[in-house]
């Protein structure tokens, strides 16, 4: 579940080359792009996995990704599956401001959520809110 490729790319800002980790993920039938992804998941791990209390991912808003939290709220088929991992039963992501700001995310569909300071808003791996 470390895997940058999990992150949910409507949600996750990342800058410049990293923002194309997950179209190289999605052009996997040529050898040479698979290295290139390769190359991309770890430069993109050096960038924004960073360690607080343990490895988070942070992305350029200061917006941590955690995928420690408990484990509620199964995701409908096939959500449970992305670039072939099977996610475990209930896994989302608890994204939250490192400075406990108030903060928007984008969802799948373009919809904007906002947490209150200190709040938090549940997103699946596909960008999907969890209420």
């Amino acid at each position: 579940m470390r895997s940058p490729l999990l992150l949910p790319e409507c949600s996750f800002s990342a800058s410049g080359g990293h923002k194309s980790l997950w179209r190289h993920a999605r052009s996997y039938g040529d050898d040479a792009n698979i290295e290139g992804a390769a190359k991309a998941v770890r430069e993109f791990e050096r960038a924004y996995l960073q360690k607080q209390e343990h490895y988070q991912w942070i992305d350029d808003r200061d917006l941590i990704f955690g995928r420690n939290g408990a484990r509620h709220a199964d995701a409908p088929f096939p959500r449970g599956w992305k670039f072939s991992y099977r996610l475990p039963d209930g896994f989302h992501y608890d994204i939250m401001h490192l400075e406990k700001r108030k903060f928007s995310v984008t969802d799948i569909g373009g919809t904007l959520h906002t947490a209150a300071a200190s709040g938090h808003i549940n997103m699946d791996p596909h960008g999907y809110v969890r209420g």
